[in-house]
């Protein structure tokens, strides 16, 4: 019984350092914040922060779940602008969600255009 604890335990163990490392543990969380104006519109400035070179996933889309834009992001240190709409939208907050090619989400920020606020979330 004994060693079949042992066993269990360096086996989870095991696990769990495997999926940190597919997870992205040392990659810098993605950032958000608010660049500025055009037209009346926010502009919001996505920093991935990667230093070396990678590809990543970002989906944006509102607070019900609908898409409201999707693309693939390659190099390193990536930095994008995106303007909302705020007509179309109204005050539904928007999700930032930032997955490696691994389809493992590394960050999600939600930012409430009423306000202009952002909340960076870090996940691991």
């Amino acid at each position: 019984m004994k060693k079949f604890l042992i066993t269990s335990a360096f086996a989870l163990s095991l696990l769990l350092s495997f999926t940190n490392a597919v997870a992205g543990e040392g990659t810098p969380a993605p950032e958000l914040k608010a660049a500025g104006r055009i037209n009346k519109q926010p502009v919001y400035q996505l920093r991935l922060n990667n230093s070396t070179a990678a590809s990543y996933y970002l989906l944006v889309k509102d607070e019900f779940g609908v898409v409201l834009h999707e693309e693939t992001l390659s190099g390193s240190n990536i930095t994008r602008n995106y303007q909302l709409n705020t007509l179309e939208l109204g005050a539904t907050p928007v999700i930032f969600e930032v997955y490696n090619m691994a389809g493992l989400l590394t960050g999600s920020i939600r930012v409430d255009v009423a306000t202009n606020q952002v909340a960076n979330a870090r996940i691991k």
